[in-house]
């Protein structure tokens, strides 16, 4: 997978425009981490968006959805259907990240709620003693907001 960051902004543009949506900016800014994270850091299974032993990527800052849709396509896990329909009526990709779709760990939308859902993917992967990582992408918006409430937490494992 190349995860090449104009080929990902391509589709993000692409996706917007089929689904006349706004979020572009949203998704752009986060482009380059996505296309780092997926072809040099997490690990999935390329065939199995749903594997056990995956690593875990929370988009808590789920207005950028598109970016994670793009690296999705890339990995075979999105069809072009997908996104010729994105954002329509009946259509499983919504403008927010969706726990329904497979590669997509938490549903968001609810401010704030990523690193604490984080937080226990990783502490559970601990107590199960797998070398499973966790990564959590937050937004400066979210930060005041939600269970944070301008507060901001740092944790390694």
């Amino acid at each position: 997978m190349e995860f090449d960051p104009k080929t990902l902004r391509k589709t993000v543009l692409e996706m917007a425009y089929a689904g006349s949506t706004v979020h572009i900016g949203c998704a752009f800014s986060i482009i380059e981490l996505l296309s780092i994270l997926y072809k040099n850091h997490l690990r999935y299974p390329q065939n199995n968006p749903l594997d056990k032993n995956r690593d875990y990527f929370i988009l808590s800052k789920g207005h950028g959805v598109m970016a994670q849709y793009s690296c999705m396509r890339e990995l075979g896990w999105l069809c072009d259907d997908d996104f010729s329909n994105y954002f329509s009526d009946g259509s499983d990709l919504k403008g927010l990240a969706d726990s329904r779709i497979p590669g997509i760990e938490v549903t968001s939308g609810s401010l704030g709620h990523g690193l604490s859902v984080g937080v226990g993917l990783a502490m559970g992967a601990k107590l199960r003693n797998t070398d499973q990582k966790t990564y959590v992408l937050v937004g400066d918006g979210e930060i005041n907001e939600g269970p944070m409430g301008g507060r901001i937490i740092c944790c390694t494992s």
